[in-house]
């Protein structure tokens, strides 16, 4: 009985989420045809809010004094889980994504996706390449960018993060736009990367924006250490939230 329960929330879950797009699909369509990208981009943020509300589940978003509006960032937060990517639209400031080109196959969400967001082919160099060039012009003309630093969900059942990929530190080192780590600590509660989608709706889903980090102190120190350093603020904010999953 259990389980069939779990089902019916994790199907009523998907249909919530298909209710927030289709609501707000034909405002992000226009705002395509006037040219409104930045308005677009602006209101992805209350599609998550709708598909929050109809769960009933609750976000809360920490540290937002740390966010000037007026200013671009780096967004880096790890990434245990689908719901990542909904959840890191709740930040104070709107973005476009860096992610998997496969993502434009998906039926009108890929349409979504291509026009207002960064698509990469990670297996293919050239597009690697195009991806870091297209990604660095949107910096410069204003637009803030969030990339899990993982380069996915390469994660099963665990809390502990695997490497970092090394482009949005090259990033923010070749534009000098601040890097901001952000822990998401409770989705792989929520929904973890398992397979089996099982929502575990009741938790409460807590993100931490930490302070921003300005690169050029790392010009001299190298990309590595940059990395390495990101990597330890957001790992030890799971740790301190998940010491029962040590």
């Amino acid at each position: 009985m259990k389980n069939i329960k779990k089902k019916i929330v994790t199907i009523y879950m998907a249909i919530s989420f298909l209710i927030a797009f289709f609501l707000l699909f034909p405002i992000l369509v226009l705002a395509l045809l006037f040219k409104q990208k930045r308005f677009g981009l602006f209101i992805t943020r209350y599609w998550s809010g709708i598909f929050y509300l109809l769960m009933g589940m609750r976000i809360v978003v920490e540290n937002k004094h740390f966010i000037d509006k007026k200013s671009t960032y780096i967004f880096c937060p790890n990434h245990f889980s689908f719901l990542d990517i909904t959840t890191m639209t709740m930040m104070p400031i709107p973005f476009q994504y860096i992610g998997k080109e496969s993502l434009c196959k998906v039926p009108l969400f890929g349409f979504y996706f291509k026009n207002y967001h960064i698509t990469v082919d990670r297996d293919n160099a050239r597009s690697s390449f195009l991806t870091f060039k297209e990604s660095l012009k949107a910096l410069k003309n204003g637009y803030s960018l969030t990339v899990f630093p993982e380069g996915g969900i390469n994660v099963v059942n665990t809390k502990e993060m695997s490497e970092f990929k090394e482009g949005p530190f090259q990033m923010a080192l070749k534009t000098g736009i601040h890097l901001v780590p952000v822990t998401i600590a409770d989705n792989w509660r929520i929904l973890p990367d398992d397979g089996k989608f099982d929502l575990n709706w009741k938790h409460k889903s807590h993100v931490v924006i930490h302070e921003p980090i300005d690169p050029s102190k790392y010009k001299s120190e190298g990309v590595q250490k940059f990395q390495d350093d990101v990597r330890n603020i957001i790992q030890s904010e799971l740790d301190a939230r998940n010491p029962d999953s040590k």
